[in-house]
């Protein structure tokens, strides 16, 4: 794990890991360290690219959002509740899940119309970046090691993988525009200097 220092705390990054079909418990997927543990400000950047097969033959496909992708119960552009019982339960089936056995496990990607819900063609690429004070209501702060899981009850029929990794900070709107303003300045500055 690198962590890099930023404005509002530190950006958490972690090497790219792979989340099989079976790993729903809490120790059976990747997990890496913070050293010093998650501290109020810091965000990790999430890139997750694949698709999860939740019934046999390849069909109940899902999204890291736990958008279904390939038809089998539920038909592409839906999802469907886990009620439980186990690690997932009041997630989305298929879906990427963030924590550790101390604090829980919480869906990494929301499972609305941003990462296909009501589409025919939902993505498999799902990018976000989370503030871990306010993400799963900060119950991730102080945690000195994290672990992703996938959302399911019943697994023998699993297939497919996750593939997650670090991925570039998405920056908020304010703060493209923010840098827009600062370079249109810098540029009449520059500018008003020559003349």
């Amino acid at each position: 794990v690198v962590t890099a220092p930023s404005a509002f705390g530190t950006a958490i990054t972690f090497s790219t890991v792979t989340v099989g079909p079976t790993e729903t418990t809490a120790g059976s997927g990747p997990s890496f360290a913070v050293p010093g543990g998650v501290l109020v400000g810091d965000t990790i950047t999430i890139d997750t690219n694949g698709t999860m097969y939740l019934q046999t033959g390849g069909t109940y496909g899902t999204n890291a959002a736990g958008i279904v992708v390939v038809n089998g119960t539920a038909l592409v552009g839906q999802d469907t509740p886990n009620p439980g019982p186990g690690t997932g339960t009041g997630t989305t089936y298929g879906a990427l899940l963030l924590g550790n056995s101390t604090d829980g496990f919480f869906q990494v990607y929301p499972s609305d119309a941003s990462n296909g819900l009501g589409s025919p063609t939902p993505p498999t690429d799902l990018l976000t970046t989370l503030n871990l004070s306010t993400f799963a209501g900060g119950n991730l702060i102080g945690a000195t090691t994290l672990e992703f899981l996938l959302s399911d009850t019943i697994v023998s029929d699993n297939s497919g993988q996750y593939t997650v990794s670090s991925g570039s900070s998405v920056p908020e709107p304010v703060s493209g525009a923010l840098v827009g303003w600062g370079l249109l300045a810098a540029a009449a500055l520059v500018r008003r200097r020559k003349a």
